[in-house]
């Protein structure tokens, strides 16, 4: 299995949705196996071209995930957006974590890597949940920045 179509670990869903208080609604980069929402697009629908609406969920493909966070942070200024919420790789050093993530509402940090569903090994890299609500006015913008605590069935790769 390609590395951009790793599934998230169900338990670590769920534990985002306790945390964050939510429910998705729309997976934008899924597909029929691997969708963590009741609707989704796949790349046949083409997330990236589609208005979002609800509350979202997004594991973009880690190749390449500036156009995702640039649409997530866009698409949350939507009326009909409650909330897009991203697992992305940490990527601190890059161009597009600064011009978006670091535009997101919140940033968790998450205390341990993920071990995707179908992968051998935790990844190499660390990972970060993003929400952009909205909430950026354009001006002085911190995000509010915490530590998300794993446990360990949170984290392992099964369904």
């Amino acid at each position: 299995m390609a590395n951009d179509t790793w599934p998230t670990p169900w338990p670590l869903v769920r534990r985002i949705e306790e945390v964050l208080n939510v429910h998705f609604t729309l997976d934008v980069c899924a597909s029929s196996s691997n969708a963590k929402a009741q609707n989704w697009f796949d790349t046949n629908a083409d997330g990236l071209a589609r208005d979002w609406r609800g509350t979202c969920w997004m594991n973009p493909p880690y190749s390449n995930p500036e156009p995702w966070c640039k649409k997530a942070l866009n698409e949350s200024f939507r009326f009909d957006v409650d909330a897009v919420v991203g697992l992305v790789p940490s990527s601190t050093d890059t161009r597009w974590w600064h011009q978006y993530v670091m535009k997101a509402d919140r940033i968790y940090l998450l205390d341990r890597r993920v071990r995707f569903v179908g992968a051998s090994n935790s990844a190499g890299f660390p990972c970060s949940v993003v929400v952009w609500a909205g909430g950026w006015n354009g001006y002085e913008h911190m995000p509010l920045l915490k530590v998300l605590n794993l446990r360990d069935e949170d984290r392992r790769g099964a369904g």
